[in-house]
């Protein structure tokens, strides 16, 4: 995927923080904010109006003196201002500096340290009558590659010229005209603009549960538009294999080469085929077609439904020298490898054919499944507990997933880890061979929206803690964190994938209490560690950047170090005794409340506080007028939960 930085329009638009708002939850990773004829008082009210998550988003075009103030992710230098400057601004920790230039010469001989540029006008501009493309671009193909800086191109970005950006060596684009014609459009255009491609080539499986059919259904469930391409049609439902028509090497040509001219896949997946003749084939084809796409190949050896391909391996070192990521399980990797499944011998296939291995562990004894992912100079694990039931189809889906995550720019890390997620939600999600895949429609509230979390507490004579969480859910919550100290993993998942469903029904974030592990299995929104647990940085690399990570705090010193480390909320208690947590810190009060919020006010420390610990809805008021976004409860809730169950 091409990366794309949205530029907003010159002049405040009607509703435009609103709209921004929903851009960013339509996954645009980077606004520059730029209104060069609006009152800095205009500006400052637009930046009020985004959501705090989102402001490390935006990189604002001058007024250098809002990026610390606003906590803003950038600035931005336009041409008017680098050249003039004799010093290079200051920026906090972690901010990006970028700048814009109108030729090669200036990008050259830029004077300082950039993070990224902007050349424009690479095509004729959408929002600038008249100004027209500059450059040559056989010149900007000779020139880019050899510039170290990433130069995004600027000016007249769509999706056809889109797919010029890559061939001519530009990092990535930068989008203004084409998303702010109409600007109640604005999020349609950007998600036709921004949506990654891939394409998935194999079998067409009538019962939907395996082959291209599959592949489209998966990646479109995280967010990839794929474009199926058939090598066969077969006969089969999920249980019984009767037959193949395999289509002819033109065939599948024609196919290809009809979406050729619209089409801008990143990654290509491909699953079943003929044999290794046309695989060699079809990964020629696809790679003259579009350029610079990676290759994930599903080594389809036998079917789930018993039917076995592919007898002549005479053509299978040139297949792995040409493929970057190969996706066998136990089986296939002992055909393909000549019976080598170790991980040192594993790491040597890998070197040898400079490609990546994962090794899928369903094959496996045992309570949990490990995938292994296999690099020439790296190994990494990937375990979860073995839940659900048998599918057909999983081994599509599994590629699927990763050709899909690294469509939308993860790294082969996170593809790999994100894909083994998928597979085993996807085989809790029906009792049969066939997946159920579940349809939510809920909206959840973002983190800065929550006043009132509810924790789970097992107690004799209370409701379960599924009761719990659904009473909770209609008593009007905005999160609901599952807490089951005493519970083991397997009991703890199980319960946590039931609560994130009734979750999600209601729109109401769910954060799982301390184990990581669970919470990145079942999904949920986020987690809470206590003083105790892990690092924040060694979960947020375990669970995702996209994920909420909170922390228990009690003390100056502890809130100061949970900022420090990356936590995105505070949990700061007790406000009195609780019986519903063990190993109780010190009680703080209401007078202690007020000291630590007042001390993060005065040091500028922004971040939402849940107060915590006893708390009825007598205290609620009180808390919030010490300066607390919300508080967390837990008995004085359950109490009360018998008119709602």
């Amino acid at each position: 995927m091409t990366p794309l930085i949205l530029i907003t329009a010159p002049a405040i638009q009607p509703d435009e923080a609103a709209l921004l708002n929903e851009l960013f939850a339509a996954g645009c990773e980077r606004v520059h904010l730029r209104k060069p004829d609006e009152p800095v008082e205009n500006i400052v009210r637009l930046i009020k109006g985004i959501d705090p998550r989102y402001r490390k988003r935006l990189a604002i075009h001058g007024h250098v003196e809002l990026v610390a103030e606003y906590g803003l992710g950038g600035l931005h230098l336009p041409e008017c201002i680098w050249k003039d400057i004799t010093e290079v601004p200051k920026l906090p920790a972690g901010c990006s500096l970028s700048a814009s230039c109108h030729s090669l010469a200036d990008i050259k001989a830029f004077p300082f340290s950039v993070d990224y540029l902007f050349l424009s006008p690479v095509f004729d501009s959408l929002s600038k009558l008249g100004y027209t493309a500059a450059f040559d671009e056989e010149k900007l193909w000779e020139e880019l590659p050899k510039i170290a800086t990433p130069v995004y191109a600027l000016g007249g970005i769509t999706p056809r010229t889109l797919l010029k950006c890559k061939t001519l060596g530009f990092s990535g684009a930068a989008v203004l005209g084409y998303v702010w014609q109409e600007a109640e459009q604005a999020v349609l255009r950007w998600r036709e603009l921004s949506m990654p491609q891939i394409l998935c080539i194999g079998g067409l499986d009538p019962s939907g549960g395996a082959g291209i059919t599959a592949d489209v259904r998966t990646a479109m469930q995280l967010g990839v538009r794929a474009c199926p391409v058939a090598t066969a049609v077969t006969y089969q439902d999920e249980r019984h294999y009767a037959g193949t028509r395999w289509m002819t090497d033109e065939e599948i040509r024609l196919q290809l080469e009809s979406i050729a001219g619209t089409a801008r896949p990143s990654v290509v997946k491909i699953g079943l085929v003929e044999s290794y003749w046309s695989l060699r084939k079809i990964m020629d084809l696809a790679q003259e077609l579009f350029s610079g796409v990676r290759i994930v190949w599903d080594p389809i050896i036998r079917s789930s439904t018993g039917c076995c391909f592919h007898s002549d391996f005479a053509l299978l070192p040139e297949i792995l020298a040409s493929v970057d990521v190969v996706t066998p399980n136990l089986p296939e990797a002992e055909r393909l490898f000549n019976g080598h499944t170790s991980p040192e011998q594993l790491v040597g296939e890998a070197a040898r054919y400079r490609m990546t291995i994962i090794l899928k562990g369903g094959h496996t004894e045992g309570d949990n499944v490990t995938d292994m992912l296999i690099m020439p100079l790296d190994v990494v694990p990937y375990t979860v507990l073995r839940a659900g039931w048998e599918k057909h189809g999983t081994g599509c889906a599994h590629s699927t997933a990763v050709a899909s995550w690294l469509a939308r720019g993860a790294d082969i890390y996170t593809a790999a880890g994100k894909a083994q997620l998928y597979v085993s939600r996807m085989m809790r999600s029906a009792l049969g061979l066939l997946d159920t895949p579940s349809l939510y429609t809920g909206i959840k509230p973002s983190l800065s929206a929550v006043k009132r979390m509810f924790i789970t507490h097992a107690s004799p004579g209370a409701p379960s803690l599924l009761e719990q969480v659904e009473a909770a859910c209609r008593m009007g919550v905005q999160c609901v964190q599952l807490r089951m100290k005493r519970a083991s993993d397997r009991e703890m998942l199980e319960t946590a994938f039931r609560a994130v469903e009734i979750c999600r029904r209601y729109g109401v974030l769910f954060i799982v209490n301390d184990r990581v592990q669970i919470a990145r299995q079942s999904d949920a929104d986020g987690v809470h560690l206590g003083q105790t647990d892990m690092s924040t940085g060694e979960a947020r690399a375990l669970f995702g950047a996209d994920k909420i990570i909170g922390r228990t705090c009690n003390t100056r010193e502890q809130v100061c170090e949970a900022i420090a480390d990356g936590a995105d909320y505070l949990g700061i208690g007790p406000y009195r005794y609780t019986a519903t947590k063990e190993n109780l810190s010190t009680v703080l009060g209401l007078e202690g409340y007020r000291k630590l919020m007042n001390m993060m006010i005065a040091e500028n420390l922004r971040i939402p506080v849940f107060a915590i610990g006893g708390i009825t809805d007598a205290d609620e008021s009180l808390l919030m007028d010490a300066g607390v976004q919300g508080v967390a409860v837990s008995g004085d809730m359950i109490r009360r939960m018998k008119s709602f169950i």
